[in-house]
């Protein structure tokens, strides 16, 4: 699927009858992305579950369309890959069987494999509850990444990184943004410049 269009209009959610947001509206092809900025409790995290196709309680239209062709709300989820905060890791599995077991891969591509080395550890084989915030964040990129999506949905993809984890992600997203539409949610200056078009929600 190499044509998909996503379409949102005036999208809108309620919570206790308030709105979190209202009438947000934009458009992204293949090699398009929008970062979604706003103060903490403006809605991006949920604005995000809605486009992934996880929180179908809103107002407004959501159109995802492959050669004109309309998706249907129950597949959406399997074109898209979603890492966030809230994006739960298996404590006991390590980072190898969980690219084995939901990815498919026997093995971690040769050219991934920096993702989940420093200069002291590899830690592809160490269990998930012995990393860093910032490894396991780590290894929730590589997963997006090998699943093959087209759809990028990240929420505060940077969460935990350093300096130079940080490098990593930017160079990745580079590589394959012409190839992916992208979503990011953040409220890291640093992630401005890696999208063309941006919200802010109040």
């Amino acid at each position: 699927m190499n044509s998909i269009y996503l379409s949102a209009k005036s999208i809108s959610k309620k919570f206790n009858n308030k709105y979190i947001f209202k009438d947000i509206s934009f458009s992204l092809s293949i090699g398009e992305s929008i970062l979604i900025s706003g103060s903490n409790g403006s809605g991006k995290t949920t604005l995000l579950k809605i486009i992934a196709g996880l929180d179908k309680s809103y107002y407004g239209k959501l159109i995802i369309s492959d050669d004109k062709k309309n998706i249907t709300a129950d597949k959406i989820p399997t074109l898209v890959s979603y890492v966030s905060p809230i994006t739960q890791l298996y404590e006991e599995l390590t980072p190898a069987e969980h690219i084995k077991f939901f990815c498919g891969y026997q093995e971690i591509p040769e050219q991934y494999l920096f993702l989940l080395n420093t200069e002291k550890q590899n830690f592809a084989y160490k269990k998930t509850s012995e990393l860093s915030t910032g490894m396991k964040q780590r290894v929730k990129i590589l997963m997006a990444i090998l699943l093959n999506r087209t759809i990028w949905v990240f929420d505060e993809i940077t969460l935990g990184l350093d300096k130079k984890g940080k490098k990593y992600i930017y160079d990745l997203i580079d590589r394959f943004r012409d190839e992916k539409l992208l979503i990011f949610a953040t409220n890291e200056k640093s992630e401005y410049k890696i999208c063309e078009k941006a919200i802010t929600l109040d």
